[in-house]
């Protein structure tokens, strides 16, 4: 997917968590529940940005590792 977790060509689709192969600084994401949960609200944002009108606002996904806890 692409760096805002669409399907290429298609800005409509989206693609997050364990379907989702999305590379940041040189690797892929793990797939685990962090990185699905902060795709989740971020592609809830965006679609809520895209219906206010504000595409232009629309910041690519970056993903924050808060740490591991075992």
């Amino acid at each position: 997917v692409n760096e805002y977790l669409n399907i290429p060509n298609d800005s409509t689709i989206f693609v997050l968590g364990d379907t989702a192969h999305v590379v940041q600084d040189g690797g892929p994401l793990p797939g685990v529940a962090p990185v699905a949960m902060q795709q989740g609200r971020y592609v809830a944002r965006t679609i809520f940005k895209r219906i206010k009108g504000l595409d232009n606002k629309i910041a690519p996904f970056r993903y924050i590792n808060k740490g591991n806890l075992a």
